[in-house]
């Protein structure tokens, strides 16, 4: 009984991270200062809740920088800090307003001393981390400012993202899950636990990814385009039923689209029990899209399995007609070719046997009898 290729199974493409499918950051986010009840005299022109009696260079240039009016805040803030200063909330606000105005090594310097001030200011720790995390080269210096900031913020989700992140541009991909779960253990969002099943797919942890996965799911049965990634996701951890189920909910949803069907069909094939049903989706995608290649060579495949050879040998050829020179169709003329062969009777050649020159000659008399 012929068997499929093992290679090049899925067809959808290079199946989308599960995180790309909400447009997560590709980095860590700096934690933005907290916002404070502020009492300071109103700057001239000045909007804003900075209200007060007694006023200081120090609430006004904080007052301003949580007004996002970063570049007066530095103003105000560098005047009144001093070499000497230790006021750790003006020095991490100047810290992260040079942030934002792109003034990234002045930011570094800020972050730097508030955490030698005081070495459990999370947020300079988180800012400082984010940081470094922004260029690649960095996850190291990033991770020995971070990490100890676990001990006194153990729930914190940006310092576990911030972490995870930075585990996982290292490979170090068991520490970056760690990191995820600890976050989700704080808070169960759906892009955090996207970003495990990605660390747990790199990390070749499918049954961790299977579970994370099923959890994620109905948070996206709307989605077809999201189901199918799914499918692909399950079909990679060879989780093949569950591959089948979200490719059939992403055609509930999309009925026209051939890939669909093709790969539905092809994780059916894996069950080893649903071969017909493998072959009405490779079918299907045929009708829906008629150029579609490797939809014509899984059929035929699959109809081979099934001892169909006469409508195989027909799916086979009309794969390599699509396209002769691709790999595709090499493979198709290849099978079609094992296929016709083996028609042929036992003995006998795959062309007709040249005729004799001549006919054979009769003996010149007929063999002699016994006497009786």
């Amino acid at each position: 009984m012929s068997t499929f290729p093992q290679a090049g199974r899925l067809l959808i493409g290079s199946w989308l991270t599960l995180s790309a499918l909400v447009g997560l950051p590709s980095c860590s986010v700096p934690r933005p200062p907290a916002q404070t009840v502020l009492l300071a005299d109103p700057l001239p022109g000045l909007e804003g809740d900075v209200t007060g009696a007694q006023a200081t260079e120090f609430d006004r240039g904080v007052a301003l920088v949580q007004l996002e009016r970063y570049a007066e805040g530095v103003v105000l803030l560098e005047r009144a800090l001093k070499p000497s200063s230790s006021d750790v909330t003006a020095i991490y606000h100047l810290g992260y307003a040079y942030e934002q105005l792109g003034r990234q090594s002045d930011a570094e310097a800020s972050y730097l001393r508030v955490i030698a001030l005081d070495p459990k200011f999370a947020s300079a720790r988180v800012n400082l981390g984010s940081l470094y995390l922004a260029a690649p080269g960095q996850e190291l210096k990033a991770i020995q400012v971070l990490e100890p900031a676990v001990a006194f913020e153990p729930k914190a989700v940006d310092l576990r993202l911030n972490l995870a992140f930075a585990y996982g541009r290292l490979k170090n991909l068991d520490k970056a899950a760690e990191h995820y779960r600890a976050a989700l253990a704080s808070e169960d969002r759906v892009d955090i636990r996207q970003m495990l099943v990605d660390v747990l797919f790199d990390g070749e942890k499918m049954p961790e990814a299977i579970i994370e996965m099923r959890k994620l799911l109905p948070n996206f049965h709307k989605d077809a385009r999201a189901m199918a990634a799914f499918g692909g996701r399950f079909a990679k951890a060879r989780a093949f039923e569950d591959c089948v189920a979200a490719f059939t909910t992403a055609i509930q949803l999309d009925g026209n689209t051939s890939s669909y069907f093709l790969n539905r069909g092809l994780c059916r094939h894996e069950l080893k029990t649903q071969e017909a049903e493998a072959a009405s989706d490779y079918e299907r995608a045929t009708v829906l899209d008629p150029t579609y290649q490797p939809a014509f060579y899984y059929l035929g495949m699959s109809l081979l399995t099934q001892q169909r050879l006469v409508p195989a040998a027909e799916a086979l050829l009309h794969a390599h007609n699509l396209g002769t020179t691709t790999p595709v169709g090499l493979k198709a003329k290849a099978r079609w070719d094992d296929l016709t062969r083996a028609s042929d009777p036992p003995g006998h050649a795959s062309v007709p046997p040249k005729r004799p020159s001549a006919p054979p000659k009769r003996p010149s008399a007929p063999p002699k009898r016994g006497g009786h």
